[in-house]
């Protein structure tokens, strides 16, 4: 069976999101095989998953991206809070990180938006479970009454 390169499947929008999903893929491994071999504490765990969320605001790298990185790779001195203006590629050259991460980190990222999922999963219980709510939830008993 052959195999089909799935960008060129997708159209407008979701073009980008899978460009953005496979750079957050590379990211990723970038980042661990740059950690040289040391074993993942349940810290750095929560940092590499950091890396995949994104919010509505075009730089979610300020909230989550960099501090991210920050945590996974200690800086030696402290890194002042980026300006305002500041953009990724000028606040990654500023901190000191693996060549091939912050090459890695300078391309649009991210794949989870939480705040999508949760609309998705409300719409999901409303719909598949007619609109259950904690009240309700609540007073439903085991026994049925």
């Amino acid at each position: 069976m052959p195999m089909h390169n799935v960008a060129k499947l997708l159209k407008g929008r979701e073009t980008g999101w899978y460009q953005s999903e496979r750079n957050t893929a590379a990211m990723l491994r970038t980042v661990v095989s740059a950690r040289s071999g040391k074993p993942l504490s349940g810290d750095d765990i929560w940092y590499i998953l950091q890396l995949t969320w994104v919010t509505r605001a075009r730089d979610h790298w300020r909230k989550l991206k960099v501090p991210a990185l920050l945590r996974l790779f200690p800086q030696e001195k402290s890194v002042r809070k980026p300006s305002r203006d500041a953009n990724l590629q000028e606040v990654l050259e500023r901190v000191s990180l693996p060549k091939r991460v912050a090459e890695a980190a300078a391309k649009t990222t991210g794949i989870v938006n939480f705040r999508g999922t949760q609309k998705f999963v409300k719409s999901l219980v409303q719909t598949k479970f007619g609109g259950i709510t904690r009240h309700n939830q609540k007073s439903h008993t085991l026994a049925g009454e």
